[in-house]
């Protein structure tokens, strides 16, 4: 008998489950990456029941290996969808730098009536800082207060470096006093500097690296520490850290 022949008499029928989606999920070199995306999807296709879990699954994978337009078909098809189908689509197209699809897609999760989170709101807000678009910031802007994300300290440190990615200091200082006097957030200080940095503002950044390494409520981090070596290795004033 041959080998092939013997080799199919022995091996049992495919079963496959979420499990096996979840194991073939790390990302493949690419001559592999072709024939391993089409076993997923017979493994897909073969499965009886598919629930939320196993289509998150099958998304995920497509969007790991970089094919958005396959990971965006089977999305559309799932019946069903939650938060974490959104906040994973979202994450992968604003890791991708794709601004103009997070806003897409952030326009289905309002119209659809699901509940934002943090996480996905903040990928929202950072996908407008790609996209540069100063009407559309005010908008998403006014959504997060509208829907009670105005206490958050990640979205609000969000929506500052949005705005300073965009030039709009006067806004993003706005932001930024009112955590400074309502609510400390260390989250929001070191964005603030950053976005002196990244505007060119050296006396803004100098003043409040000092102000937040002598307060004994802000420790710097590596993040703040690095704008402000950058900016005074730029204007020659590197004695300035110290």
């Amino acid at each position: 008998m041959p080998l092939h022949s013997k080799r199919s008499t022995l091996t049992p029928p495919l079963s496959p489950t979420p499990l096996s989606l979840s194991t073939l999920s790390t990302p493949l070199s690419t001559p592999r990456l072709n024939s391993s995306t089409k076993y997923h999807a017979r493994l897909f296709e073969g499965m009886p029941v598919r629930d939320v879990i196993t289509w998150t699954e099958m998304v995920t994978t497509y969007m790991e290996f970089g094919l958005v337009n396959l990971a965006l078909k089977v999305f559309d098809e799932m019946l069903e969808k939650n938060f974490v189908s959104y906040n994973m689509v979202l994450a992968r197209f604003y890791r991708n730098e794709q601004g103009f699809e997070v806003m897409r897609l952030f326009v289905r999760i309002v119209d659809e009536g699901l509940e934002l989170t943090n996480f996905s709101l903040t990928s929202v807000v950072d996908a407008c800082g790609l996209l540069g678009d100063y009407k559309v910031n005010k908008q998403v802007h006014g959504f997060a207060v509208k829907f009670g994300f105005g206490s958050n300290g990640y979205v609000e440190a969000a929506l500052l470096d949005m705005y300073t990615r965009c030039g709009r200091m006067v806004d993003a200082e706005k932001i930024f006093l009112r955590w400074v006097l309502e609510e400390f957030s260390f989250v929001v200080w070191t964005t603030m500097i950053c976005g002196y940095a990244r505007n060119g503002q050296s006396e803004e950044v100098i003043y409040l690296f000092h102000v937040g390494r002598s307060d004994g409520k802000v420790i710097m981090d590596e993040v703040a520490t690095a704008s402000m070596l950058g900016l005074c290795g730029t204007i020659g004033h590197l004695d300035m850290v110290s």
